[in-house]
């Protein structure tokens, strides 16, 4: 499964969980771009390989256990 590209756009999310989908492979680059307020995440239990940078500037508190697929963690530095 694939989140698309603003698939978030203009929600007003505090926190989103996407655990436990082991399906989703796919987070696009620009899958979070326009959420307003994403404080925190949690992709644990997912198949995601790659996190995106795009839309997770205030972003405090990520969760990603047991997400083996993920290989590569970006820098928070990079978070936009």
């Amino acid at each position: 499964d694939t989140i698309k590209l603003d698939f978030f756009l203009h929600f007003i999310i505090d926190f989103r969980s996407l655990k436990g989908n082991k399906g989703l492979k796919v987070l696009q680059s620009r899958a979070f771009v326009g959420v307003l307020s994403l404080r925190q995440l949690d992709l644990s239990n997912t198949a995601i390989e790659y996190l995106p940078t795009e839309g997770l500037k205030e972003l405090d508190v990520l969760k990603i256990e047991a997400t083996y697929s993920m290989k590569v963690f970006p820098s928070i530095y990079n978070f936009q």
